[in-house]
């Protein structure tokens, strides 16, 4: 039989040494600083990341710049658009949106939609002289996605296409598109 003694001995033996001892205060203090620097890190490469991805989307996703296919319809540069002038790159679809019929009418041209119009824009003198044939419509072009607003004149029996912009008015009904336009074109400033 073993004494007390031996039994208390015996017991601690059977619990090892212990504990290792525990390192510094300084270095537990720096390992947890250096653990919280790679979390913050970690997570400003995820918000960057996210961000990134937010701007490509957009960018893919976004209406195209003046000029390019997403814009609904385009404004006259400030010298104003005349029938013969250059072209922007895409801007032909439009041209040819519209044709004079035999009678004298003017008709969209086939495959071409027009989707409102009016054969008494009021665009006043400066745009055509009294009793020229003149109008606005909103067109969808044929191969088109987009609306253009166009205004024409007929003068000595040729059709003269006008595309006028939207401006700050993207949205609007025809009515305040035909404001716009007249405001653009009733003083003959926007026709060069």
């Amino acid at each position: 039989m073993m004494s007390d003694q031996g039994l208390r001995e015996e017991i601690d033996g059977s619990f090892g040494s212990g504990p290792d001892p525990h390192p510094p205060v300084e270095q537990r203090i720096g390992a947890g600083r250096r653990a919280l620097a790679r979390r913050r890190t970690g997570a400003a490469a995820a918000v960057l990341a996210v961000v990134a991805t937010a701007g490509v989307g957009y960018a893919a996703l976004a209406p195209s710049a003046p000029g390019g296919a997403g814009e609904v319809a385009t404004a006259p540069q400030p010298s104003g658009p005349t029938p013969d002038a250059a072209p922007r790159a895409g801007d032909d679809r439009w041209r040819d949106a519209l044709r004079l019929a035999g009678d004298g009418t003017v008709v969209p041209s086939p495959g071409s939609q027009v989707l409102q119009r009016t054969d008494d824009p009021r665009l006043g003198d400066a745009f055509a002289p009294p009793g020229t044939p003149t109008g606005a419509a909103l067109v969808d072009p044929a191969r088109s996605r987009d609306v253009s607003c166009l205004v024409w004149r007929v003068v000595d029996g040729e059709l003269e296409v006008f595309r006028v912009p939207p401006g700050d008015v993207v949205g609007a009904t025809f009515q305040e598109l035909l404001a716009h336009v007249r405001g653009l074109y009733a003083s003959g400033e926007e026709l060069g």
